[in-house]
């Protein structure tokens, strides 16, 4: 998969333990009036996939260690409709999908209605 913001690839990698690094490494995006990425040719606004450039002031690079809560980025090529949204989800529903992915039982107490979670594409 290729995912670019003004023409340049943006470098991934897979760290230990599932670990997921996206490099951004664009600087200054705000002073060129960059507010969109191409992810395979489509361009998508930065703020319908949750991104934002800002000013990095602790010096934690681009990697967004320094967000606690993380990222989810999800990609499915399949489905053009971009108009779900959703600014927050429960850590569970997301546990529920990985577990039955790999299917592993789901413990009692984390099992939500599946439509709960089932069109999530953009956080």
């Amino acid at each position: 998969m290729q995912f670019n913001i003004e023409g340049k690839s943006i470098k991934f990698a897979e760290k230990a333990d599932g670990f997921f690094a996206l490099f951004f490494g664009h600087v200054n995006l705000p002073e060129k009036q960059i507010d969109c990425v191409e992810i395979a040719g489509t361009r998508i606004s930065l703020e319908s996939l949750g991104l934002e450039n800002i000013a990095i002031e602790d010096e934690t690079n681009t990697n967004a260690y320094h967000i606690a809560e993380g990222s989810l980025l999800i990609y499915d090529p399949q489905d053009i409709n971009i108009n779900k949204t959703r600014k927050q989800i429960s850590t569970l529903a997301i546990t529920q999908m990985l577990l039955e992915n790999f299917s592993i039982p789901v413990p009692e107490y984390m099992n939500i209605p599946q439509k709960q979670y089932l069109h999530i594409k953009y956080i």
